[in-house]
């Protein structure tokens, strides 16, 4: 049996629990590398895996884990990752999405609903029917928060692989992430 590198538990260690720390994201050459030398396959397969994570620790580790048993010991290919991505985004969805937006305020919430098709400030501000300094409080929270990242000029964008995807999830009545928010 291969052992999985990306396995997170440690035998009979007992579970600890530890202050939240901010952690930044991991360099993608660092993520690419690892990939390429515990799977052993080829740049695209490793440039796609490494681009799926957007640097999150916790969905390179996922990521990695999902794979390595998928693959059970073969390179995986463009078709493996395929695959396995309703998982993949599944599992982050669930492990770690929920909880991420379920411990924020309804006003952070919608203003992550108003950013979602990559507006400008002054778009969202119109959407929440809100001035443009109320919403930048919004914004400011959310990077804070390592939701969102100041992109050009009045714009963010997600650093959550996946995450605006999510957002549409919780949305969707057919989806099992509906939380029937507006």
């Amino acid at each position: 049996m291969n052992k999985n590198p990306f396995n997170p538990t440690f035998g009979d260690v007992p579970e600890l629990k530890s202050d939240a720390e901010e952690v930044s994201p991991l360099q993608k050459l660092d993520i690419y590398n690892t990939y390429m030398k515990v799977f052993k396959c080829d740049n695209s397969v490793a440039t796609k895996l490494t681009n799926m994570t957007k640097g999150y620790s916790y969905a390179f580790q996922l990521l990695g884990y999902i794979l390595f048993n998928h693959v059970n010991g073969n390179v995986p290919t463009l078709t493996d990752v395929e695959e396995i991505m309703q998982e993949y985004k599944n599992t982050l969805y669930n492990n770690a999405y929920q909880k991420i937006f379920s411990e924020i305020s309804t006003m952070d919430q919608k203003y992550l609903y108003a950013v979602c098709g990559n507006h400008k400030l002054d778009e969202i501000a119109k959407i929440l029917g809100k001035s443009n300094v109320f919403v930048a409080q919004y914004r400011r929270r959310a990077i804070e928060r390592n939701l969102v990242v100041s992109a050009k000029m009045g714009y963010v964008k997600f650093t959550l692989p996946y995450f605006e995807d999510y957002l549409h999830e919780t949305q969707n009545v057919d989806s099992i992430f509906y939380l029937g928010l507006e």
